[in-house]
């Protein structure tokens, strides 16, 4: 899998009728070789129009989720806002605390309330302003969609998800609890039915989906009957900051002041302590590599309630060589990727995972399995590691060897930050709005 810079050129029309040229998918890796399955800017996507001088859009953007940049889902939705706004487009908002949530448990309150509120508060936005573009997360949308498709609203209706729910229980079914009971088990399987029934009116009544990978993407196309040309898989950006200079590492030092200050010799892993995640590789992974070079030092990073979980899994090596921490502000993040330089990303599944392009901005190397946005970006022993989902043993042998050679640390630093140079905010928003003006066509009937 290469990483390459798009081009497009190919006839079309614009949103307004003009005949506009775009270019066939076709890109040029880093490292000169011609490749059409990469990203950003190609992911199998179909034509995508590019953003031009056409009328700035208006967009309604909802989301069940608190305003907060740091939150994963909110952050890379606050992130789109501010670079549609910074290209000259209209933004409204819609957020969970603008709608009431009345049953406390999540599962139900997604399966009897949030279409609800999700369909109310669309409507309500809706009944006072026009908007060419309504997206709407979490696959709970499906009765906002359904309204506005049989209501005949302007503009088109688009369902964001940040990991497709179908794919994601798919890959942890198989980390079921031991030991509950079957009355719980059959309730839960029966829950996650009539959730799953929402993705699939979600893909049926809405004009378009956006996607974080080619995976999910797929997965619509061949087992919910997505049609291809309505479906975006669209990469997210890195904050601004994350691409600016390492400090007393950038250039050609970068490598050796690294090995000088034991970079190479930290590890690091950023992220929720789910199944999903994989802790107990986490875990294997930091304990063998700490009995083998007991120099190295790891830093475990996730919400402060499962430290105590966290170090069960490693055992009595937990000690001084391995530090917990809490959530913290993505800038703190930031100096958290410069002061260490392996980062794990073990995980069975992703929706894309943004923490490996951001440690790839900082140099760091990322070691991480087959799953959501990593096999679009990385590129095995070029500018990262990819490795099968369950691989803790070839995880930890290249470990072992990169902190035995930082010459390698060095050359893999420098390539996965020029590859992650190329995932700008800016670039997310104009090929997301591309994306809308094509749908904006096929709503009006207009042939590309």
């Amino acid at each position: 899998m290469t990483i390459e810079f798009t081009i497009h050129e190919e006839r079309g029309l614009s949103a307004t009728g003009k005949l506009v040229r775009y270019r066939p998918d076709s890109t040029t890796s880093l490292d000169g070789d011609t490749n059409t399955d990469s990203m950003p800017g190609n992911d199998g996507n179909l034509l995508i129009p590019s953003e031009d001088s056409t009328a700035p859009l208006r967009f309604l953007f909802a989301a069940n989720t608190p305003r907060d940049a740091n939150l994963g889902a909110a952050g890379c939705d606050l992130a789109t806002i501010e670079a549609l706004r910074a290209l000259g487009h209209h933004v409204d908002e819609i957020w969970g605390t603008d709608m009431p949530k009345r049953i406390a448990h999540n599962n139900l309150h997604q399966l009897l309330e949030l279409p609800g509120n999700f369909a109310r508060a669309v409507g309500d936005r809706c009944s006072r302003a026009d908007y060419d573009v309504v997206q709407v997360n979490q696959p709970h949308a499906y009765l906002a969609a359904k309204q506005h498709r049989l209501q005949r609203r302007h503009g088109v209706f688009i369902n964001r998800s940040h990991g497709w729910e179908p794919c994601s229980r798919q890959a942890v079914s198989r980390f079921q609890a031991p030991g509950r009971p079957i009355w719980r088990r059959g309730l839960s399987r029966a829950m996650a039915y009539l959730i799953e029934k929402h993705n699939q009116s979600a893909v049926q009544w809405s004009d378009g989906l956006v996607l974080c990978s080619k995976n999910d993407r797929d997965y619509i196309i061949e087992q919910q009957g997505g049609k291809a040309e309505r479906l975006l898989a669209l990469a997210p950006g890195i904050p601004p900051d994350f691409l600016g200079p390492l400090p007393a590492e950038t250039a050609l030092e970068m490598g050796k002041a690294a090995a000088k200050n034991g970079r190479w010799s930290r590890l690091l892993f950023v992220g929720n302590f789910a199944p999903y995640k994989a802790p107990e590789i986490v875990a294997q992974v930091f304990r063998d590599v700490i009995r083998s070079v007991p120099e190295c030092r790891a830093t475990w990073v996730c919400p402060q309630k499962f430290h105590s979980q966290a170090r069960q899994l490693l055992g009595p090596i937990a000690g001084d060589a391995i530090t917990f921490l809490d959530w913290m502000p993505r800038e703190q993040l930031q100096a958290l990727y410069d002061e260490h330089g392996i980062i794990v990303i073990p995980s069975y599944f992703e929706g894309f995972s943004l923490t490996f392009l951001e440690a790839m901005a900082r140099g760091m190397c990322v070691l991480g399995t087959m799953v959501g946005g990593l096999p679009q970006v990385i590129r095995h022993d070029t500018n990262g590691y990819l490795f099968r989902p369950g691989a803790a043993d070839g995880i930890i042998e290249r470990v072992l060897q990169l902190v035995a050679q930082p010459d390698e640390c060095r050359r893999i630093s420098r390539r996965a930050r020029e590859s992650a140079m190329q995932f700008t905010w800016d670039r997310a928003a104009r090929e997301y709005v591309g994306f809308c003006r094509r749908l904006m066509q096929l709503k009006q009937g207009v042939e590309i």
